[in-house]
């Protein structure tokens, strides 16, 4: 915690201009906001180009931004499209060079459809257009910056002073994360545009991954945000929807989508992997946040020892650290997702549903490791669970452990937990006034639009996972914990 005594200096860069601005912490709120609301009012026009910028708060860095499109289209059939864009910002690197982050992107199109030699194939197909993208982008994480970041926490509580408390270590080296994405997509509608079908392909190579890496206590500081590897993702995404009923009266329509997107680290800085949090880690050759746990191997049911795999795949009651692997089959990123739905409307009366689905990923239950602990945790709030499932006599088949004080709680894969799961995500049922006061206000066109809605969100979920919610976890990750409370 650094306490400031007297003040800070604080430079912008506008249009070739600094403006300084010195804040006394001795001041109210009041003025610090206002010096604040009176950068942010701060815009450049030049001839060509708008250059904006943000401040989200004090001490963090203004970005600057300038951008150009151009388009091209031959004979209305072949589209191309071109843009070039140049950031800046000096949350990166004290050197110059790093701050800016020239990126770019082109495209090109082909209306298959418009085609002289389509008219001969042309019956149920109304459209038919090809997509191919490439660009190159940047990333700028927040909370970063060259130099030490510094933010306003409130009046002390003993000294009564206004201070602030340091959130980043500096990095003078740091520049924008790079990511380069090849995509093809289709785009194409039947039957008189009753079914209509949008397919992507793509591939993104990251480098210069923004990661947070270890370093040694004595600074004060666990980590600090740099620029230690490359990624890469390849995916596709599916989405149809089509009319099955279309009539004056009637209408029933259906809406489905699928993703599915595969990672893989395939670089950090000398190999070294980082780790995340207490049971994830950032490893070469893997999935990001892979899991990295002891396997659990069940209960013994003769004498109730909890049970664990070695590295090498025996079976033991000894918990030891080290017998920790890498879960390639076991992430916290799902391996598909995606949603559904319907509508249904007669007249002035709609009915609409939407289910949201996901597969693939696990999630670590927090809450079942503290409260189902075995007994270490005794004077804590614990699951009825322990009470009706645990190991009593010898014989017993369970997944819970003989209860003891003398028990430890360990990370082990057994609050790993398959989070896959299907949930109503909304429901809806409306009705459409506007006829009903046309015809009692007498008017002869449909000037006014009016509909009473009742409608419903997150109705139910079906899962496996026990934890509070799938789709969350339920729970926020307590930044480091023991293998042992006792």
């Amino acid at each position: 915690m650094l306490q400031i005594a007297q003040e800070i200096v604080y430079f912008a860069h506008i249009n070739s201009n600094y403006i300084m601005k010195i804040i006394n912490f001795a001041e109210t709120n009041s003025i610090l906001n206002q010096y604040v609301a009176e950068i942010r009012d701060v815009q450049v026009q030049s001839d060509r180009l708008r250059f904006r910028r943000n401040i989200e708060r004090i001490g963090e860095i203004m970005a600057y931004e300038m951008s150009k499109d151009f388009a091209y289209s031959l004979k209305n059939r072949y589209v191309f499209n071109f843009s070039i864009r140049n950031d800046e910002s000096n949350r990166f690197g004290q050197d110059a060079n790093n701050r800016f982050d020239p990126t770019y992107s082109f495209g090109a199109s082909w209306r298959v459809m418009d085609e002289p030699w389509m008219e001969s194939i042309v019956g149920f197909v109304n459209s038919l257009n090809l997509r191919v993208t490439y660009g190159i982008q940047g990333n700028a994480a927040t909370r970063l910056g060259p130099d030490l970041i510094l933010y306003q926490k409130g009046a002390a509580n003993v000294y009564n002073q206004y201070y602030s408390s340091i959130s980043r270590l500096p990095n003078p080296n740091l520049s924008w994360e790079k990511s380069m994405q090849t995509s093809v997509g289709l785009d194409a509608s039947f039957f008189d545009s009753r079914l209509s079908v949008t397919f992507d392909l793509y591939k993104r190579k990251t480098t210069d991954l923004l990661l947070a890496t270890r370093l040694s206590m004595t600074s004060g500081f666990s980590s600090r945000i740099d620029n230690v590897g490359e990624m890469e993702n390849k995916g596709y995404e599916l989405a149809i929807s089509g009319d099955v009923i279309r009539t004056n009266d009637w209408t029933f329509s259906l809406n489905g989508m699928i993703s599915q997107n595969k990672n893989k680290v395939l670089k950090l800085y000398e190999g070294n992997d980082i780790t995340i949090g207490w049971n994830s880690l950032v490893s070469e050759g893997h999935p990001i946040n892979v899991y990295k746990m002891v396997r659990w191997a069940g209960v013994n049911p003769a004498n109730g020892d909890a049970l664990y795999y070695t590295k090498d795949g025996k079976i033991t009651n000894v918990y030891n650290s080290d017998d920790a692997v890498i879960l390639d089959d076991k992430t916290p990123d799902p391996k598909y997702f995606g949603s559904f739905g319907a509508k249904l409307a007669y007249k002035g009366i709609e009915l609409s549903g939407d289910f949201y689905f996901s597969g693939g990923n696990y999630i670590y239950n927090h809450i079942n490791f503290f409260t189902q602990s075995d007994g270490s945790m005794i004077d804590q709030n614990l699951d009825k669970k322990l009470l009706y499932n645990q190991w009593t006599k010898p014989g017993d088949i369970t997944n819970i452990p003989k209860q003891s004080l003398n028990n430890q709680s360990y990370q082990s894969t057994r609050y790993l937990e398959d989070a896959s799961y299907l949930r109503l995500k909304n429901f809806t049922v409306s009705y459409d006034l506007s006829d009903v006061i046309r015809k009692c206000a007498h008017l002869q066109e449909r000037n006014s639009m009016m509909s009473v809605y009742l409608s419903g969100e997150n109705l139910f979920t079906i899962t496996n996972y026990s934890g509070m919610d799938p789709e969350t976890g339920g729970w926020q990750t307590p930044e480091k914990p023991p293998d042992s409370t006792r």
